[in-house]
């Protein structure tokens, strides 16, 4: 938690905040992929902050989604699951996604990202499936 303190501190507002914990999270993760681009998009950025093509074959790419939280609650976690299921919904293959989070997370916060998270993603993925028919 101390470092989104340090950019609040530094920046003063969440929503510029946010903006700057991506923008190291990508410059961090180019110089050991030069390869990662970022995405920009008008409306939301589809659940990717940042992409590695892995394969122009298969389509297959790696996706990274930073998220600037201070504590993993309920809100939070609708948010991530939104994202990841958004991510999985781009006409690429999304073969790995990484959430980069400001926080150290608790056993139940891991446990919920690890196993739970899977679980809302699949139950937000068949409602939507039902909604559009």
């Amino acid at each position: 938690m101390a470092i989104y303190d340090d950019i609040l501190d530094q920046i003063g507002t969440a929503p510029a905040a946010g903006q700057l914990h991506e923008n190291i999270w990508v410059e961090l993760l180019r110089r050991e992929e030069p390869a990662l681009h970022n995405v920009r998009l008008g409306r939301g950025d589809g659940g990717i902050d940042g992409h590695v093509l892995l394969d122009p074959l298969t389509g297959d790419a790696e996706v990274f989604q930073a998220k600037f939280n201070a504590v993993l609650g309920d809100d939070q976690k609708e948010e991530i699951v939104n994202s990841f299921v958004s991510a999985h919904r781009n006409t690429f293959v999304c073969a790995k996604w990484t959430l980069l989070l400001p926080i150290e997370l608790s056993a139940p916060e891991l446990n919920w990202l690890t196993v739970d998270m899977r679980e809302a993603a699949k139950r937000v993925a068949a409602d939507d499936a039902m909604s559009v028919r």
